[in-house]
């Protein structure tokens, strides 16, 4: 009898050990904790944002529609530097161009427009042996609604541009003053009384009145003054305020 009652209570204290593992396991995964949710591809993950699959993907322009762009955005006249006296480039519509300089009856150079998909630019492909029996291609983009680059020349359209050498030739004085510094300008070029010399281009006006002329010294980037060219004459550097008028020597 002794050997059955220890076998039975062997039996219940089993039993209660099984059943202290199992309310710990259910401690750990609460039941009630909410399942997650899926999300479909063609869901909306918060109001208002797509889902990748609703998201057009642009493909790139082809050659030839990169080109009709530039054509269609730069045709009409352009010159170097802003300067009328200078060389007019001409982007026609048809998708050619010529290249003159001022008063000269024949185009120095001329050709068609091409996109090259190596180098991903336009170039102007030449047609004239221009020098030891052979044309040219210059590389041309827009940096600008009103200016090109042509070969690392920057190009501004006709009505944007003045004759340099009708109103860039003589002495401008500091304040009018003739006892003072001066530039001496000579069409495109600039020299300084205190020394300095370079090159002006004009990157165009606003109004149609004043111009923006950029002063660059031989081999520099940027340029070193930053002048304002008014219909009077006047220079007025925009970072000094300073003022130069033109003395008649």
């Amino acid at each position: 009898m002794k050997k059955y009652l220890a076998v039975f209570l062997v039996f219940v204290l089993v039993l209660s050990l099984i059943g202290c593992g199992k309310e710990e396991e259910n401690e750990i995964l609460p039941s009630d904790e909410e399942p997650c949710e899926s999300v479909e591809d063609d869901e909306t993950i918060e109001d208002g944002e797509p889902s990748y699959s609703e998201i057009d993907i642009v493909p790139d322009k082809n050659p030839e529609e990169l080109l009709a762009d530039f054509i269609a955005n730069a045709e009409g006249e352009w010159h170097r530097n802003g300067d009328t006296s200078d060389v007019k480039l001409t982007i026609h519509a048809d998708g050619t161009f010529t290249m003159i300089y001022e008063g000269d009856a024949k185009p120095y150079d001329h050709g068609t427009i091409s996109y090259d998909s190596d180098y991903e630019s336009i170039f102007l492909d030449g047609e004239e042996k221009i020098y030891d029996g052979k044309s040219y291609s210059y590389s041309c983009s827009m940096m600008s609604d009103d200016m090109l680059d042509l070969v690392g020349k920057q190009c501004i359209r006709a009505a944007e541009s003045f004759n340099f050498r009708e109103r860039l030739t003589g002495h401008w004085y500091l304040d009018g003053d003739t006892d003072s510094r001066y530039f001496k300008l000579d069409g495109s070029d600039w020299y300084l009384s205190e020394g300095g010399m370079g090159s002006i281009t004009n990157v165009g006006s606003e109004n149609g009145e004043t111009y923006e002329l950029h002063f660059y010294e031989m081999y520099e980037e940027d340029p070193s003054y930053v002048f304002e060219f008014s219909e009077d004459g006047v220079l007025t550097e925009k970072n000094t305020g300073e003022t130069y008028q033109p003395i008649d020597e």
